[in-house]
């Protein structure tokens, strides 16, 4: 009887596995979380679009602790690189965990877009909506990769 081959990973693929999920989370981050947009209500014109910006994760703090843990993400990975054995666990471990960190602040950031813009935007004559932008779920897709890398990276040879 034949056993089945067993599936390895090595440690400078799970690196740039964790690399890639770090830097999509920083990139998410920066790209910017949430769309606001105002509008002026008349009689006469309707709804009037006055202003729409994007607004990038750092301007609430859920954003700020995605790009920190994308930063971490990316120097555990790198750090995995030169360590040996245990020390590889270790930044494994600190790769999953930094990506729980980071899809847990994105989840959290999705529920914000109201407030977000609305601090943004304050005008007291203003009706203003908030949306998730696409930065966001880059960002949550760099976490998900990270933990991923993270779990991979317990199990990778040499």
């Amino acid at each position: 009887m034949q056993e089945a081959p067993s599936r390895t990973f090595t440690w400078p693929f799970v690196a740039t596995l964790a690399a890639v999920g770090g830097a999509a989370a920083v990139a998410g981050v920066l790209l910017g979380w949430w769309q606001a947009a105002s509008y002026r209500e008349s009689e006469i014109f309707g709804r009037e679009l006055v202003e729409e910006q994007t607004i990038a994760g750092t301007a609430h703090w859920s954003g700020t602790v995605a790009l920190a843990a994308g930063v971490v993400v990316i120097v555990a990975a790198v750090a995995g690189l030169f360590l040996a054995g245990g020390g590889r666990g270790g930044a494994a471990i600190a790769v999953m965990v930094a990506g729980v960190l980071i899809a847990a602040a994105a989840l959290f950031g999705a529920t914000q877009a109201a407030s977000v813009a609305e601090a943004e935007l304050a005008a007291s004559d203003l009706v203003v909506e908030g949306s998730i932008g696409g930065g966001l779920f880059l960002s949550a897709a760099g976490g998900v990769v990270a933990v991923i890398a993270g779990f991979l990276g317990l199990r990778a040879e040499g």
